[in-house]
């Protein structure tokens, strides 16, 4: 391993203490994970790009705080949901709904139609033979199941046009991916029912930051510079930034999508173990989401190393067991990625 890949794994870890047992499990394993990489692809790669001086904003900002003078949904414009989603959603919430409509409304979407098949057909699920339509994979998996994989995998695409430099697309679809992939790996160990459940909100965990980016992208360049140059984890930047988080501006934007309410609190309280403590989708991606920035899946954010132990101690996971559920992680990401966004 050369020094800078353990440089870049040390750095991602300098805001904790390493003699939490978890933290230093994470840390080993990341080691290891980037010895690994060193030869393949490395899901941390990161855009280089020209920052503003963080001192100028602090200084600004000690001088007269932003505060929020709207309300989000007034600062942030919530964007419009594609018409196949529109319509699966109606279908969804109809009382005469049916497979074929739900199939039909579906492959409307060719893009989504193949992201779907090729999810079902993936490692994830390891059907014994090949499912050929989506008719069939709802026969197989149930309306939820395939509506929800359906609608999660649209959601990230709807940011392919419009989101900013400052996060690089794949990038942040690797980093769901990993956190969705890992999620659907700790529930099966775990013996959680309907594992798929878990990927989905895995899967659409960070949908906050591409909306949040993408409103003011000049401020998230702020954002970046006080994380490069101060070393602010970006969850803290984010809150002095736009004072609020993409984990409140996800779990908003969920709820209004009608998505469950297992989904939105993920997406909202993926950073608090406290508050997610006992609502178990909440915790599983608390977990996974802990486990991917710890490792490097997709993103170069800081480690903040809220270990949450009593939410790993619920779920049974001990810093033995956590790399034998990890086993083949990346190979499998790859496939599932691949297979999902075939074009990134």
């Amino acid at each position: 391993m050369t020094a800078s890949h353990e440089d870049q794994v040390k750095e991602r870890f300098s805001k904790v203490p390493l003699d939490v047992p978890m933290n230093k499990a994470l840390y080993d394993l990341a080691l290891a994970r980037h010895e690994e990489a060193a030869q393949g692809h490395d899901f941390s790669a990161h855009a280089s790009m020209e920052l503003p001086d963080s001192d100028k904003f602090l200084e600004m900002k000690l001088k007269r705080p932003l505060g929020p003078i709207e309300t989000i949904e007034e600062r942030i414009q919530l964007p419009s949901l594609p018409t196949v989603l529109l319509q699966l959603q109606a279908e969804l919430e109809s009382q005469n709904n049916s497979t074929t409509r739900l199939a039909e409304i579906i492959c409307m979407d060719i893009r989504l139609s193949t992201a779907l098949l090729s999810l079902v057909n993936s490692a994830l699920y390891s059907f014994p033979n090949k499912v050929e339509t989506v008719e069939r994979a709802i026969t197989l998996m149930g309306t939820g199941e395939v509506s929800a994989l359906a609608f999660s995998t649209r959601l990230l695409s709807m940011f392919e046009d419009t989101t900013p430099k400052v996060l690089p697309l794949e990038t942040y679809l690797r980093h769901s991916m990993a956190c969705a992939t890992v999620a659907h790996q700790l529930a099966e160990a775990c013996n959680k029912p309907e594992p798929s459940k878990y990927f989905v909100a895995g899967l659409v965990h960070d949908i906050g930051r591409p909306i949040l980016f993408s409103a003011h992208p000049d401020m998230a360049k702020i954002l970046f510079a006080l994380q490069m140059q101060k070393g602010m984890p970006l969850d803290e930047g984010e809150e002095m930034v736009f004072d609020i988080n993409h984990a409140m501006l996800g779990g908003l934007f969920l709820a209004k999508w009608g998505l469950p309410q297992s989904i939105v609190n993920a997406a909202l309280l993926h950073h608090d173990p406290t508050a997610c403590h006992g609502k178990e989708t909440a915790e599983i991606v608390f977990v996974a989401n802990q486990v991917t920035t710890a490792l490097g899946f997709g993103c170069n954010y800081f480690y903040t190393g809220r270990p949450g132990q009593y939410i790993w101690d619920d779920l049974g996971i001990t810093p033995d067991s956590l790399g034998n559920m990890l086993t083949g992680i990346d190979e499998k990401l790859e496939i599932l990625f691949a297979a999902v966004f075939p074009g990134e």
